[in-house]
């Protein structure tokens, strides 16, 4: 009885022992990715940090991938042991003799202009081929705009163009992704890559364009409506007021005193020269010439008063704006309740009409 026992004993441990065994082998085993250091032109330090965390992260998270940790060795230096230094099958094939891996995953990443540039490859030594490989892809923003554009960069590496687009847009729109003609109207793009794109839509009289990441498997709708794009509207004048018209008022207001001048010199002539041919209140001369000295001296006060008014005028309204010009600072839409200040100057049969309005 108990060796009975003792076989059904083994015979279950056999049958467990074989169903374990099975079960390993349908579990099929994660490619083994060797990561070599990138090589880098301009970019900073904390930016390749947070690179390869997030190259690390999303491999990790992948179940047909696991990565190996690499001896912080680059491309050259694994050419430099297998005697050849360029990206072709048969020298990357040299390489699996060199590292502990499935995979061989390297790369470049550069900063130009505000532009970052990624170029990434991964080599499969079995197969004997590029199983991905991306060039030139781009991302250009700010710390925030990077933080979320890098992981998308490494997910259009690792799975594709795996990324879709829908568009509304005006019936009559032509709808462009990235420069290129997807649609009209209403627009479903397919096979997007993750990562940085930008979107266009145009119509007869306005273009709207926006820029967006898209993430692995992400499907992202934009609306477009009729109203102007950011890129189609005036910038506000957000300069200081000009100093020109400023100038132009004290120059009226020189003329004006100039005028002034004038007319107050051939007042005073003829005034004179009537004060000489009175005697005794009496004007010695011909009676023809009295009106006549009485008319120049009319229109001398008229020439003069106007002047005068004219210059003190035009001096106030150039010293207001010039003080205005001097002392603004820009403000935006505050512009809108800054001070103003209008000067209405005009002529009537009874002389000069002046008049100031000033707004706060």
């Amino acid at each position: 009885m108990n060796r009975l026992f003792q076989a059904m004993a083994i015979a279950m441990c056999l049958s467990v022992g074989i169903h374990s065994t099975a079960v390993a082998e349908d579990v099929p085993q994660a490619d083994r990715v060797v990561l070599v250091d990138f090589d880098t032109h301009d970019v900073e330090a904390q930016v390749m940090e947070q690179f390869y965390a997030n190259l690390q992260s999303i491999i990790e998270d992948t179940e047909s991938l696991g990565l190996e940790e690499h001896g912080d060795f680059s491309m050259d230096d694994l050419w430099l042991m297998a005697g050849c230094s360029d990206t072709s099958a048969e020298c990357l094939g040299f390489l699996s003799d060199f590292v502990d891996g499935d995979q061989l995953l390297f790369g470049a990443v550069g900063y130009s202009d505000g532009t970052l540039s990624f170029s990434m490859t991964l080599f499969d030594f079995e197969a004997g081929e590029n199983i991905s490989e991306i060039s030139g892809k781009t991302l250009s923003g700010d710390d925030a705009w990077l933080a979320e554009g890098i992981p998308a960069v490494i997910e259009h590496f690792l799975f594709g163009e795996t990324a879709s687009l829908t568009v509304h847009a005006a019936s009559d729109a032509e709808v462009l992704l990235d420069g290129e003609v997807v649609g009209s109207g209403t627009a479903n793009i397919e096979g997007v890559a993750p990562g940085e794109a930008t979107v266009t839509v145009k119509s007869d009289d306005e273009t709207q364009e926006e820029r967006v990441i898209l993430r692995h498997e992400e499907n992202l709708e934009l609306t477009f409506d009729d109203e102007p794009s950011i890129a189609d509207i005036d910038d506000p004048d957000y300069s200081t007021p000009s100093l020109y018209p400023g100038l132009a008022a004290v120059g009226v207001g020189v003329l004006g005193l100039g005028v002034g001048v004038v007319g107050q010199t051939q007042l005073s002539s003829a005034r004179n020269e009537a004060e000489d041919r009175v005697a005794n209140g009496v004007f010695d001369g011909d009676p023809a010439r009295a009106h006549e000295l009485q008319s120049d001296m009319d229109s001398a006060n008229t020439l003069r008063f106007i002047g005068f008014t004219g210059g003190v005028v035009g001096l106030a309204a150039g010293g207001a704006l010039l003080f205005r010009a001097l002392t603004a600072e820009p403000a935006g839409d505050d512009l809108a309740g800054s001070p103003s200040f209008d000067l209405d100057v005009g002529a009537s049969s009874d002389g000069v009409n002046a008049g100031f309005r000033i707004d706060f």
